[in-house]
């Protein structure tokens, strides 16, 4: 599997556990998996469009640049 097909970094700041993802979907059913909070991916894509990355609950989510 290519590293290059990754876009999307998530970092768990409580356990420092790093996962990759490809898409807004992916973050977005990692997100509600791990969390208490729930979060759809128009609203990932939109955080994401704004700054390359966002903090929710314990995660740092990050745009890789390719």
């Amino acid at each position: 599997m290519s590293v290059t097909k990754f876009k999307y970094i998530i970092i768990d700041t409580e356990t420092e556990e790093v996962v990759m993802k490809k898409g807004f979907r992916d973050i977005a059913d990692f997100i509600n998996l791990v969390s208490d909070d729930k979060i759809s991916h128009n609203t990932v894509g939109k955080r994401l469009a704004e700054n390359n990355h966002f903090v929710f609950d314990m995660l740092i989510i990050k745009s890789l640049i390719i």
